[in-house]
């Protein structure tokens, strides 16, 4: 064994080195062996054995009698797709074009197998160093003729995001499932976002895109699997229709000899002006051909990497992850100011304020005018409590730069802290239209909205807010405690309530108290109250504050006596 890659619910992941060949494989066990994970890996064995396809991980080999039960497989030295999602950034569109045709390949073969995957993300998209798919993990894979039969326990199993309807309500499904999943996957890849309630047309948040993609995703997305396309390959013609350019008309220019040699005459002085070669004696057409910058962009540099990987880890909520990211980078370039200002960022989130605001005084030294820097000031002694301190930061920074959205988010705050409304939600106006995605902005509004009663702007606000920053537990539980509680009975939505409750739990990873009561609260909406109860003695078990406790006690007290009295009344 060489080291573990990674571990799961089901068991852990290694490299190894196969002494025969001297190849590397990834070697999967079965370390926590109850009932139910013996049959889905014993199902994954059965499954992933049987599949031979280019864009299929290979299983080498298994055994399911050993201690512990493991699945030998290729090793994928490239990483998974989700390295090269970042937060709010579409993917190069000729890269997203290759990657979903060959996702397709994979899922149009399971289909003509008879299988399920049930589990597409992009965790589960392998690449290649060359660039090639490689799609893994059959644990929850099954053929359509056996989902039926397989065990149904109270976990839904599988990734919440890029899960269909119909699987997290744990009803019959088939390859539709797997369509709505690639759906989703594509949606991101294409828009940097992921398309939670009312998502947008890929084409108003990447203008690259060509609108016929809009109705292809749109019907893949359909809540009911009837909705959409019949099968995966029909789903695959229609994007990759929607995905290849349209044919232009031929436009002919005609030129003289004169003109064509004016144009390359012009061509050639400016790129003279950029590359200024010591001798240009050789013929023109050699000089042009050698002064052509190539075709694919310069590698990055590897402080480009660095600060590019501490985004992607920044957008995941791993910290600790991008902090070390940013101070490799630091390493590397001590007089840049913008590593400094993102390792205080997430400094601040891990509540190290020390460290925080060491990072952001460098920063400024290094540049008094970087508006960003004063914004992070700003934050943490938001964060601090330090309201009064923190409003002329977000002054200074405005002074700098004026269209700095988020100064304009977080001085709302400070209004919104001071009681100062008016001032508030012009601030918040004022990020939002320099930023029609500044989440933050929405959020704090929709507050704003709901305490005076304002509840359709609030409810709009709100899910602008999750379509923003659809990482963010908080708006998520904005949202979910709205449509769960609101007073105006015409905005409730049960189901929804329940939705984005649970993706509050699931970015919190199902620790955070305040995230677990609004689910009861979901949950009671949809009068589910065995499930409320249990998210609710959850919540309990996390230790709420005092008046807190005391609120969700008599709660819970509720949702009993409606549990044992099905007859009641609803809520």
């Amino acid at each position: 064994m060489l080291h573990q890659l990674g571990s799961g619910g089901m068991g852990s992941v290694w490299l190894a080195r196969e002494q025969a060949t001297g190849h590397e494989v990834a070697i999967k066990f079965l370390t926590c062996a109850d009932h139910e994970r013996q049959l889905r890996f014993g199902r994954e064995m059965q499954v992933a054995t049987q599949l031979h396809h280019e864009h299929l991980v290979t299983v080498l080999g298994h055994s399911g009698d050993a201690p512990e039960p493991f699945l030998v497989m290729e090793y994928i030295a490239g990483g998974d797709l989700r390295q090269s999602l970042l937060p709010g950034q579409p993917m190069d569109l000729d890269e997203t074009t290759r990657i979903l045709g060959e996702i397709l390949a994979a899922l149009s073969y399971l289909a003509r197998e008879g299988i399920v995957h049930r589990d597409l993300k992009p965790e589960n998209v392998l690449l290649t160093p060359e660039g090639q798919v490689k799609l893994a993990d059959f644990g929850l894979a099954s053929r359509v003729s056996q989902l039926g039969e397989l065990t149904q326990t109270g976990q839904v199993l599988g990734s919440y995001d890029y899960m269909a309807p119909e699987q997290r309500a744990r009803l019959p499904l088939d390859h539709r499932a797997d369509q709505y999943s690639l759906a989703v996957l594509a949606y991101e890849m294409l828009t940097g976002k992921r398309p939670l309630g009312r998502f947008k047309p890929v084409s108003t948040l990447n203008t690259r895109l060509d609108p016929r993609l809009d109705a292809v995703l749109a019907r893949a997305l359909q809540e009911d699997p009837d909705d959409r396309y019949p099968t995966i390959d029909e789903f695959g013609t229609a994007l990759m229709a929607a995905l290849k350019p349209r044919p232009r008309g031929r436009r002919w220019i005609v030129l003289t000899v004169g003109g064509l040699l004016v144009i390359v005459g012009m061509i050639v002085a400016a790129r003279r002006d950029w590359y200024q070669p010591t001798a240009p004696t050789e013929p023109i057409e050699q000089e042009v051909t050698k002064t052509t910058p190539p075709n694919e962009p310069p590698k990055p540099s590897r402080f480009e990497e660095l600060m590019r990987l501490g985004q992607y880890h920044d957008g995941r909520a791993e910290r600790v992850l991008a902090i070390r990211c940013y101070t490799e980078a630091i390493q590397l370039a001590p007089h840049e100011p913008m590593p400094w200002i993102r390792r205080a960022h997430d400094q601040m989130l891990l509540n190290r304020y020390d460290e925080a605001l060491a990072d952001i005084h460098q920063a400024l030294k290094l540049d008094p005018n970087q508006a960003e820097a004063w914004v992070g000031h700003g934050a943490i002694l938001l964060q601090q409590g330090k309201v009064s301190e923190a409003l002329p930061l977000f002054d200074r920074a405005l002074q700098l730069d004026a269209s700095h959205a988020i100064a304009h988010a977080h001085r709302g705050r400070v209004h919104l802290r001071l009681n100062d409304r008016d001032k508030a939600l012009a601030d918040f106006d004022r990020a939002i239209a320099l930023d029609p995605n500044c989440g933050i902005a929405y959020y704090y509004r929709g507050i704003i909205a709901r305490d005076q009663k304002r509840y359709r702007q609030s409810l709009e606000d709100h899910r602008k807010s999750v379509e923003c920053t659809p990482d963010n537990p908080f708006a998520h539980r904005s949202l979910a405690s709205l449509l769960a509680t609101c007073p105006d009975r015409s905005i409730r939505d049960g189901k929804q309530a329940v939705f984005h409750a649970r993706q509050a739990c699931e970015i919190t990873g199902w620790k955070s108290w305040r995230e677990l009561l609004v689910l009861a609260q979901s949950q009671a909406e949809v009068g589910d109250y065995s499930e409320a109860v249990a998210a609710l003695k959850k919540s309990l078990s996390l230790s709420p504050p005092a008046s807190e406790r005391t609120k969700q006690q008599k709660l819970l007290q509720e949702y009993e006596n409606r549990l044992s009295n099905p007859k009641g009344s609803t809520p």
